[in-house]
């Protein structure tokens, strides 16, 4: 048998997709191919090898969110990116098998959707603090109001920094896309969902605490 570092590539995806069945239903497998796979991803930069390691584990990714469908994704994405950035090269080195590998990377996941759901719960209060009726897209308000609501949204907009709050504030609050659409539809603003998150949350909280944007709040 090919030792796992002299295979090539389509023949470490197979025999990982293998080892990982077997793992799956606790039985013994060959060892070593996954962990090769994960090695060449983040020791060698492979994108291939990445790429692989995104088919073959993301349904696995999906059921360990357990988060609403519309969250899902974005958690996945900022778990993978969590991952990549904390797991180096050296630090790879340490992970002695598909196990250490997988059990870090359900941590990753699980910390980023306990993260989201406290950001979520921050958001909540802040929302109800901007309130909704700044959007210009309201059909309940009249035309009166409407130019009522265009000077809210104008004084909103001047409270902006740069072009990655006046995105957010746009796409995110006014249009209601989410983070990850945001972010593939401007990686040179957002290189990753979690900066889409991180803005947003900047921006309501200094409007949530803006004295004249809460006296727009109707009670």
């Amino acid at each position: 048998m090919i030792p796992p570092n002299e295979a090539s590539l389509e023949m470490i995806i197979e025999r990982c997709q293998q080892e990982t069945t077997l793992y799956r239903r606790q039985q013994s497998s060959p060892v070593g191919y996954c962990w090769e796979l994960f090695r060449r991803a983040i020791v060698e930069g492979s994108q291939d090898a990445w790429r692989a390691i995104d088919e073959q584990y993301r349904e696995q990714l999906r059921r360990w969110v357990r988060a609403g469908p519309e969250a899902v994704e974005d958690v996945i994405q900022s778990a993978l990116e969590k991952f990549i950035k904390s797991v180096t090269p050296e630090r790879f080195l340490h992970f002695t098998g598909l196990e250490c590998i997988l059990a870090y990377l359900k941590r990753c996941v699980r910390a980023v959707a306990i993260d989201r759901w406290r950001q979520g719960e921050r958001e909540n209060v802040a929302l109800q603090n901007l309130g909704d009726n700044w959007k210009t897209d309201n059909p309940m308000l009249s035309a009166d109001v409407r130019l009522e609501v265009a000077e809210c949204v104008a004084y909103i907009y001047g409270r902006l920094h740069d072009d990655q709050e006046r995105v957010v504030v746009r796409l995110n609050l006014g249009l209601g896309y989410k983070p990850a659409e945001i972010a593939r539809l401007y990686p040179q603003l957002f290189p990753t969902v979690a900066d889409v998150h991180r803005i947003r949350e900047r921006v309501i909280r200094r409007l949530a605490d803006d004295p004249v944007v809460q006296s727009w709040r109707v009670n």
